[in-house]
């Protein structure tokens, strides 16, 4: 396998995949306003539990990983 065809196989997947990249933000924002409606501010403290746990399961992985 040289490097070109590595390099045509990655732009494949990049096209592939880059409406579901452009599609994450408006679902993301959809899902966060449902939410909203339905639980009112309470998803806040959801929201700061689900970035907290993900930025330890980070740093967790990294120090796994040395």
């Amino acid at each position: 396998m040289n490097h070109m065809l590595v390099d045509v196989e990655n732009m494949a997947k990049i096209y592939f995949h880059l409406p579901q990249l452009m599609q994450f933000p408006v679902i993301m924002l959809a899902g966060i306003y449902m939410i909203y409606t339905s639980v009112g501010i309470a998803f806040i403290g959801g929201v700061f539990s689900v970035i907290i746990i993900t930025m330890l399961v980070s740093v967790i992985t990294k120090v796994l990983f040395r």
